[in-house]
C-alpha cells in the first residue's frame, strides 16, 4: 500500500499520542508503586522488598515493552493499535498484587490503584470491559477471599465483615467506574457524530450551491464541464455517443424590461422545471447565461437530440406563469450537436453554439444541427 506524506504524518502523530498515554499511565503507577515503597518502610505491606522489587521491576519492564512495541511500531500489526486492553490489566495487576498484601490498610491502597486504572476505561470497547472487570475482580477477590476464610477459621467475625465491605466497594469501583467512563465516552461520541452530521449536511448543502444555479436549480457551468467529461470518457472507452441543445430564450431582455425581473425570473424557473420534466433521468439541463440553457442527452445522436429539441421546443410556445400572464408566447433559438470521438468539450460546446448562432439567423423559435442531415435520415426523423 502506498504510504503518501500526509498518511505518515498522520501515523507518527498517533504513534506519539499512543507513547504519551503510556508514559501517562506509567507514571501514575510509578507514583502508587512509591505509595507501596511508604507503606513497605512503615511495616503496613506484607511483603518483603525482594517481592517489591520484583514488582517494580515487573512494572518497569511491562510498560517499557508497551513503549518500545510503539517505538518500534510493532503495535500496528494488532488489531487493538493502542493496546489500551494490555495497559489495564498491566497495571490492575500491580495494583491487585500490592493491594492484597496491605493489611489494615488495603481498601484504601486497592481503591486508589483502581481509581487511578479505571480513568483508561473509556478506550475499551464493551467486550474489553467486561474481561477488564472479571480479571480485576477475580485477581483481587480469591487471595481476599482466602485471607477472610483463615480469618473465620480464627473465629474473627470483624475481619469477615470488614471483608465483606471491601469486597463491595472493590466491586462497585471495578464494575461502576469503567461504565461511567464508558457511558460518558458514548455520550460524547454521540455528540461527535451528530455534530459529523451536521456538518456534513451544510457540506453537502454548500457543495450543491456550488454546483447547482442558485435561481433555477439546475446545473450551473461548472458541474455542466464535470457532466460533459464523464460522457466523453465513457465515449472514449466504449461505443458510446452523446449530444447537446444549446438553447437560448428569445425576446428575453424585452420581456424583462416590459414586464418587470420578476416575471422573467419565474420565466427561468418554468423554462428549468419543463426541460428537466421533458427530459430522461439519464440526461440534465444546465443554466450556462442569463437565458441560455445546455441539455446533455446521453446516449443520444444527433437526430434524436433534434426530436428532444422539438418538444422542448414546443413545450416552451404553451408555457404559462403564475404570477403574471405574457405578452408573447415564449420561443427559443436551439442549436444541437453530437459528440465526435476525439474532440474536446469546448470544442463540442463551440459547434453547438455556431449551430444556435445559425438558427437565430433563420427566424424565431428555428432549431439548427451542428451537422447537416442526409435526405433519407431527415425524412426519418421528421416523421
Amino acid at each position: 500500500m502506498l504510504v503518501t506524506g500526509i498518511d505518515h504524518r498522520d501515523v507518527v502523530s498517533r504513534q506519539r499520542s499512543r507513547l504519551y498515554r503510556v508514559a501517562t499511565l506509567a507514571t501514575g503507577v510509578l507514583v502508587y508503586v512509591a505509595l507501596c515503597w511508604t507503606l513497605l518502610s512503615l511495616g503496613r505491606l506484607g511483603l518483603d522488598v525482594w517481592a517489591m522489587a520484583a514488582i517494580t521491576s515487573g512494572a518497569a519492564l511491562g510498560f517499557a515493552l508497551l513503549a518500545l512495541a510503539i517505538v518500534a511500531e510493532w503495535n500496528l500489526m494488532l488489531e487493538d493499535p493502542d493496546m489500551s486492553l494490555v495497559q489495564m490489566l498491566l497495571a490492575t495487576t500491580i495494583v491487585m498484587l500490592t493491594g492484597s498484601f496491605a493489611t489494615e490498610m488495603q481498601p484504601l491502597v486497592v481503591c486508589a490503584g483502581l481509581a487511578l486504572v479505571v480513568v483508561g476505561a473509556h478506550r475499551l470497547s464493551r467486550r474489553e470491559i467486561a474481561l477488564f472487570i472479571l480479571y480485576s475482580f477475580g485477581l483481587f477477590a480469591l487471595p481476599a477471599l482466602y485471607q477472610g476464610n483463615l480469618a473465620m477459621t480464627g473465629a474473627n467475625p470483624v475481619a469477615a465483615t470488614d471483608l465483606g465491605v471491601i469486597l463491595l466497594v472493590v466491586a462497585v469501583l471495578v464494575f461502576i467506574g469503567p461504565l461511567l467512563y464508558r457511558m460518558e465516552a458514548d455520550v460524547s461520541e454521540a455528540v461527535l457524530r451528530a455534530k459529523d452530521r451536521e456538518l456534513a449536511l451544510a457540506r453537502s448543502l454548500i457543495d450543491q450551491l456550488q454546483r447547482s444555479d442558485a435561481l433555477t436549480g439546475v446545473l450551473n457551468r461548472r458541474s455542466l464541464l464535470d457532466v460533459l467529461g464523464r460522457h466523453k470518457a465513457m465515449a472514449t472507452r466504449r461505443d458510446y455517443t452523446f449530444a447537446v441543445c444549446h438553447v437560448e430564450l428569445e425576446r428575453f431582455a424585452a420581456l424583462n424590461q416590459a414586464q418587470g425581473q420578476a416575471v422573467g425570473d419565474e420565466l427561468l424557473r418554468r423554462v428549468a422545471e419543463l426541460s428537466t420534466g421533458l427530459l430522461r433521468e439519464v440526461d440534465c439541463v444546465a443554466r450556462i447565461g442569463a437565458e441560455e440553457f445546455v441539455l446533455v442527452l446521453g446516449g443520444t445522436t444527433q437526430e434524436n437530440g433534434l426530436l428532444a429539441a422539438r418538444r422542448i421546443s414546443e413545450g416552451l410556445k404553451t408555457l404559462r406563469l403564475n404570477a403574471q400572464p405574457l405578452a408573447q408566447p415564449v420561443t427559443a433559438a436551439i442549436g444541437v450537436a453530437e459528440y465526435r470521438p476525439g474532440e474536446s468539450i469546448d470544442v463540442l460546446l463551440s459547434r453547438a453554439g455556431r449551430a444556435l448562432a445559425e438558427a437565430h439567423y433563420t427566424g424565431k423559435g428555428q432549431i439548427t444541427l451542428a451537422e447537416p442531415l442526409n435526405a433519407g435520415t431527415l425524412l426519418q426523423t421528421m416523421n
